[in-house]
């Protein structure tokens, strides 16, 4: 049975590239590198706007949505609420903050999660979070690659 868990995942990285680089990555380009899939070949996107949606289709009318964009100030900060994937009664909120740092941006995640969630949910999200943006992003943002 679920338990009702509300807890916070942090999480910050340094990645070598400008702050306008990594934020187009994070909304517009998130498709190119989003390796965290529902479907093998599916289609991951995010409407970079308020009450734009992050989601993903799987071909004709199979889709998940994520997320939706609550609060958009490029290139520094991104918030989104949504249960971004996990099953049953769940409240996701999420923010990402860009700054410039002498090495390219400093990226700090938040992402608070209220709900009904298996008791390894949490963990899973957290080395999914760490992967995602500290490996994946972070390689595609220096390198051009996922």
């Amino acid at each position: 049975m679920n338990e009702l868990v509300h807890d916070r995942i942090a999480f910050t990285c340094t990645i070598g590239a400008e702050i306008g680089r990594v934020f187009k990555a994070i909304t517009v380009e998130i498709g190119s590198w989003w390796s965290h899939r529902f479907m093998e070949g599916s289609v991951v996107a995010m409407e970079p706007r308020i009450g734009g949606r992050f989601y993903e289709e799987w071909g004709g009318t199979s889709a998940a949505l994520y997320a939706v964009v609550q609060y958009i100030d490029p290139p520094r900060l991104l918030r989104l609420d949504g249960p971004m994937g996990m099953p049953g009664a769940v409240l996701g909120v999420m923010e990402f903050r860009l700054e410039p740092a002498d090495e390219g941006t400093r990226l700090s995640l938040v992402h608070d999660i209220s709900g009904a969630i298996e008791p390894d949910t949490v963990e899973s999200y957290r080395a999914g979070w760490e992967e995602l943006l500290g490996v994946t992003l972070r390689r595609y943002c220096e390198h051009g690659a996922a």
